[in-house]
Parts: C-alpha cells; structure tokens; sequence
C-alpha cells in the first residue's frame, strides 16, 4: 500500500470523484464523507482561522482504497503556535469517518496511514478527533493502538428516533407526557387557524425559507452567524448543492400563513439528519420545536426512512425525543516531537478533561511540572520569533 498526504481541497474532489459505488463500497458512509460537505465546512473554517488541508490517501496497485480527510489549524498556548490536526467537519455537529475499501481490512488501511502520518511528525502535533462514533472503524483502529500518546473520553450522545412505517410503534418508544403536550399545543394552533406542514420540493422556495431561517437564528442568537452576508452565501451554496443532488430536507410549519418553524436538515439513503432548527419567536409558548419535529417523525415514516438522527449533543430537546443514545467519542492523538510532547504535557496539566493523573500528583509536584512546562514553552516561543525574524531579513 502507498500513502499520499494532499494539501488542496481541488485534491479531495478529484479522488472521491473517482471512486465508484461509493455507499455500497465503502464502510461507514454518510451525507458527511461528501465533497460538497467537506468543501463546505472547509470553507466555514477558513472564515473562522487558518487552515490548510490535509488529506491522507492510501492506494493498491494505483487503486484508492482509503482517504482520512482532515485539515490543519493552529493554537496559540504560551506564546506557541502548535498544529493541530482534525477531520474537515464543523466542530462535532457531523459524523466524519475516514472512507474504507469494504475489499480491504479496515485496521490495515488506518495502521498504513497512520504510520505515514507519524513520519510526518514535524507537520502537526496532535491529532484531535471529535464525535467520533463509539465501535466505528477508526475507534476500534485507535483503541488497539492505545499507548500514552494516543488519549480519549467520552464525548456526547447522539440522540435518534429508530422508525417504523406503523407510526404507532414508533410513537410506542416516546413519553405519552411529552406527545400529550404537543397535541394540546398543536390543538390550540388549530383553533386559531391553519396549521400546515411543509417540504420545500422546488428551487425557487429555498431563498425566501432560509430567509426565514436567519431571521429567526437572529432572533434567538444575538451573536448569531448568520448576521454576516458571508456566512449566508456560504449556506446557500451548500444548500442548492444538496437540493440538485436531492439530498436537502428542508422544511417548515406555517400558521395562517405565517411561518412558524425552519427546519434544514439532509437525507443520506435511509437516513435523515437534522442539522439546526429555527423557531419564530412569537410562537415559542406553543413548543412549535416539537410540533414540526413530530410533523417531520410522521412524514419520514410515512415515506419509509430508518432513522431521523439529531447529531451529536446533549440538548434537553434531543433527549425528548430520544430511543436510542449514540455514543461519541473525542480522541487526542500526538507524537513523538518535541513540540508534540509539549503539547500533551500542557493538555494533560491545564486541560479538565484529561488532568485527573496531574491532579493526584502532590502540590510540590504539580509545580515542579508546570515550571517546566512555562520553561519549555518559552524556549520554544523564542525559538519561533527567532526564525520568523530569519524570514524577513
């Protein structure tokens, strides 16, 4: 097997591009392992810090038979800038898994990659995966390579409704409570007009209902993202893409006319992902959150879907509607640099997650590690200033 380290989005396109029968083929795939997708969340990362893409493809005979998709940003801690590696994917709203050949064994492939990955060791100094889906091929692959430079803990859910075409089976796995009130509220809305579920089907409806979609992400979130025209246009480009390749859901309630609830979602196969809803503020006392997630429960059954995944996060609301908790998982992965060290040592004293070991040390201890922690950031710092000096003389 050869590995080959891309440094271009244009790099990604053209291998997946290439890859045929790519859901049939290939282990664990989903909306997020799409060129689309990637380019997008790229994209939203550039807007937030430097980035620059790496991409690990692994190849037999000329043949690609695995891709790691991932993209380098930076953190400044101490006054150093270290290099840190992740999956091209917003935070940990999506599942990205590397794309395995089912003709190969998947521990083989990651093994083979991650042994270039470590000759890379100067390009990066940690590896940080997050929501990475507990038994899926890279967390089994991570757990058997598991040594003191590989960490990990537990993350977040990811809460799912399993459906059935007999609505009442599905309904069987939900609090009686919970449905009671969204019937009373939906009830009451009746009364006081018509209340209509809708699922955008043409072009030309998608501008006004993401319109609606920031208006009312505005409403709620005064630092919201979507106040910035950039971030829309990022949005609509991602959406349109989705919508010709049919895999958009979007969908929205309306009362007399009047547009209550958004809510963008995608459609993998079977599967249907929510990805963020939005509530028209002025009907909030209705819960119309719960009333158009049932509506889009009742639809998907209705149309044979397996799963309406809520992503990962432990949202009181996602927990409403939960009957199965997806387990993920955050990894941090280093090396045997220097800098690398550093990085973990820092992690290991100053991060909450991970600092149950430096907390049991004594207090002579914990001070004698921090002293050389600061003592060790500082000569690299000086280092840093030094060749960057270098640069431009």
């Amino acid at each position: 097997m050869q590995v080959y380290i891309h440094k271009h989005i244009d790099d990604l396109e053209e291998i997946i591009s290439k890859l045929e029968g790519i859901s049939e083929k290939y282990h664990e795939m989903t909306i997020f392992q799409d060129i689309d997708w990637f380019k997008h969340c790229l994209k939203k990362s550039k807007s937030r810090e430097e980035t620059t893409p790496y991409i690990v493809e692994i190849t037999e005979n000329n043949k690609t038979i695995g891709i790691i998709p991932m993209h380098l940003s930076y953190r400044k801690i101490m006054n150093v800038r270290f290099s840190i590696l992740k999956p091209i994917g917003r935070d940990h709203s999506n599942y990205v898994l590397p794309i395995l050949s089912k003709e190969y064994c998947p521990r083989k492939i990651l093994k083979v990659a991650f042994e270039r990955i470590y000759e890379d060791k100067d390009g990066w100094d940690c590896i940080h995966w997050e929501a990475l889906p507990k038994g899926s091929k890279m967390d089994l692959f991570l757990k058997s390579e598991r040594n003191r430079n590989v960490k990990w803990r537990w993350l977040a859910y990811s809460p799912r409704v399993e459906l059935n075409r007999d609505l009442e089976e599905v309904k069987k796995g939900l609090s009686k409570k919970f449905l009671k009130g969204i019937f009373y509220n939906e009830r009451r809305l009746k009364k006081e007009g018509d209340l209509n579920y809708h699922v955008v089907d043409e072009e030309r409806e998608i501008e006004p209902i993401l319109n609606k979609f920031y208006e009312f992400h505005c409403d709620r979130w005064e630092d919201s993202s979507f106040r910035s025209l950039d971030e829309r246009k990022l949005l609509m480009q991602l959406v349109m893409g989705l919508f010709e390749r049919d895999l958009l859901h979007l969908s929205y309630l309306s009362h007399n006319e009047i547009i209550t609830a958004v809510e963008l979602g995608v459609i993998d196969q079977k599967n249907r992902y929510l990805i963020m809803g939005v509530m028209n503020p002025d009907f909030h006392k209705y819960s119309i959150g719960n009333i158009i997630t049932y509506k889009m429960i009742e639809e998907a059954c209705e149309k044979g879907y397996n799963v309406i995944d809520f992503l990962c996060g432990d949202e009181e609301y996602k927990q409403k509607w939960n009957n199965v908790n997806k387990i993920n998982l955050e990894y941090l992965i280093f090396n045997n640099s220097k800098r690398s060290l550093l990085y973990r040592h820092i992690n290991s004293t100053y991060n909450s997650n991970y600092s149950n070991e430096f907390l049991r040390y004594s207090t002579l201890r914990q001070v004698f590690v921090k002293l050389v922690i600061k003592g060790s950031a500082y000569l690299f710092s000086s280092k840093d200033k030094l060749i960057q000096r270098e640069l431009f003389v």
